[in-house]
């Protein structure tokens, strides 16, 4: 989930023509994922014009309260399709 994000957030830089494919990946597993949902969010640190450094953060959701599960730093390089 983490990882989709990353991408997908990093993904609504680019050119038409163009996709990002992961490079590097690193996640700290923070929590166990317990709860009724999970939810995800995704932000772009750096977009450069061959590489996105993007974070997402999984969240688990449990009666309303939401607590961090785990958190990545994703490295993505833009190429033509």
């Amino acid at each position: 989930m983490a990882d989709h994000t990353a991408g997908a957030s990093a993904g609504t830089l680019v050119k038409e023509y163009e996709i990002v494919l992961i490079v590097e990946f690193k996640i700290n597993l923070l929590r166990p994922a317990i709860g009724e949902s999970l939810r995800c969010r995704a932000n772009v640190l750096r977009a450069g014009k061959t590489l996105i450094v993007a974070e997402s953060e999984v969240y688990a959701i449990k009666n309303g309260d939401e607590k961090l599960c785990a958190k990545a730093m994703v490295t993505l390089a833009v190429v033509s399709r």
